[in-house]
């Protein structure tokens, strides 16, 4: 008797003793927990600052204007493709007056004839029975001089442009007149804003477009 008597004391002792262990594993396994929950917010915070710094510096760089205008031109230019996703259209081309025109005219040079050709090939590529909207597109520097007198605005003169794109799609490519529009925007929806020779070089353009058939 008295053997097993030590032997459950000696059992009761052990069991208390793991039972000690056990609590105190949990509360070091609490503690843990919770100062990586505290490292864990403090990181969080940490970040917030480094993000607060580095909008500042962006501020400060330029950088922060540079990505904002970024982000409006790509507005701008999926605001186009939804005017034309709700007309059931698609846009072909949108060309650079630029590369196609000589300079503060509607008179295509030898390049924009080429491009004029790689144009139509794309055009026959597609749906022949859908309409061809052809746009003039401008900036908003004010026509000046002589050349006022035929062309009193820029939406005149892009209406010239984007006409002799229609004329050289029918006589040189042999596309059917009745397939094609000439529309006129001037300088009412640029593409980006008019803030440097680089953005009007861009909102100076020729956009193609199919639509779909007119219904007789």
């Amino acid at each position: 008797m008295p053997s097993i008597s030590l032997r459950l004391v000696a059992l009761g002792s052990l069991v208390c003793m793991l039972l000690l262990t056990a609590c105190g594993t949990s509360q070091e396994m609490i503690e843990r927990d919770e100062k990586q929950r505290m490292v864990d917010s403090l990181r969080a915070v940490n970040e917030d600052l480094r993000d607060s710094l580095r909008f500042y510096d962006d501020i400060y760089s330029g950088q922060f204007f540079r990505d904002r205008r970024v982000m409006s031109d790509r507005i701008r230019r999926l605001e186009f493709d939804l005017m034309d996703a709700r007309e059931g259209g698609r846009l072909i081309e949108s060309l650079r007056v630029d590369a196609l025109f000589e300079p503060a005219s509607a008179a295509l040079t030898a390049a924009g004839r080429s491009r004029v050709a790689a144009l139509a090939e794309k055009i026959a590529a597609g749906d022949d029975s859908r309409e061809i909207r052809v746009e003039g597109h401008a900036d908003n520097v004010p026509v000046s001089g002589r050349l006022r007198e035929r062309y009193p605005s820029n939406w005149e003169l892009s209406a010239a442009r984007a006409a002799a794109i229609v004329r050289a799609l029918i006589d040189a490519h042999g596309m059917a007149a009745d397939r094609l529009a000439v529309v006129s925007y001037g300088d009412a929806r640029p593409v980006v804003p008019n803030t440097t020779a680089e953005s009007r070089r861009t909102n100076r353009r020729i956009r193609v477009t199919a639509l779909p058939a007119p219904r007789p």
